[in-house]
């Protein structure tokens, strides 16, 4: 089963298969404006997280199908805390004081 969200006007996209739910990577990477193979390589390294990402073929996407990295959604907040929020990475990161 396909999912699609909207959030901030990005496409995301979660499938969910006999192990749980899983959301495709690259089109968050992609949306928060950072170097996609940087963060694939950074999911492949960490023990935890590499254990919960898998190549899912997708009926839809750009260009028709294709296979996308997709992350075991219960990780993608673990994910979520690797990534270096310094003010260089992104005009996505607002700060405030």
């Amino acid at each position: 089963m396909c999912s699609r969200c909207d959030p901030c006007g990005d496409d995301l996209y979660g499938f969910e298969n006999d192990d749980g739910t899983f959301v495709a990577l690259k089109p968050i990477v992609e949306s928060m404006g950072m170097d996609w193979n940087g963060q694939y390589q950074r999911v492949k390294r960490d023990p935890i997280l590499s254990e919960g990402m898998c190549v899912m073929h997708i009926p839809f996407g750009r260009g028709g199908n294709q296979d996308a990295v997709c992350l075991k959604l219960d990780l993608v907040n673990g994910w979520l805390f690797t990534i270096d929020t310094s003010p260089s990475l992104s005009p996505w990161f607002t700060f405030t004081s």
